[in-house]
């Protein structure tokens, strides 16, 4: 799963600046604020407009927001991930 990971963030990161945008590609433990109320942690985010300080927990401009599923089951593995539980309805991000 890290490899994904590490291979989806390497990705977007390549994309952005072979497209020399205003936008950064950011690894998980960056929040994004679907309202008031309810945070979500994806596994990548790419932040566009100005650039996050070092000690940002939140992503202020998020226009891709991803999350990377399990394979499930099979072999004795585990079983998938239930990703209704844990994404926002992308309606609710008004800049995605």
């Amino acid at each position: 799963m890290m490899q994904r990971l590490s291979r989806v963030w390497a990705a977007l990161d390549r994309a952005i600046r072979a497209a020399a945008l205003p936008c950064e590609a950011l690894p998980g433990g960056i929040t994004v604020d679907v309202d008031d109320d309810t945070n979500y942690e994806p596994d990548a985010i790419v932040n566009c407009g100005p650039e996050l300080p070092e000690d940002a927990i939140a992503a202020t401009n998020p226009v891709i927001v991803v999350e990377v599923l399990s394979p499930g089951g099979g072999a004795g593995g585990p079983a998938p991930a239930a990703p209704s539980l844990h994404r926002p309805p992308p309606r609710r991000l008004g800049s995605v």
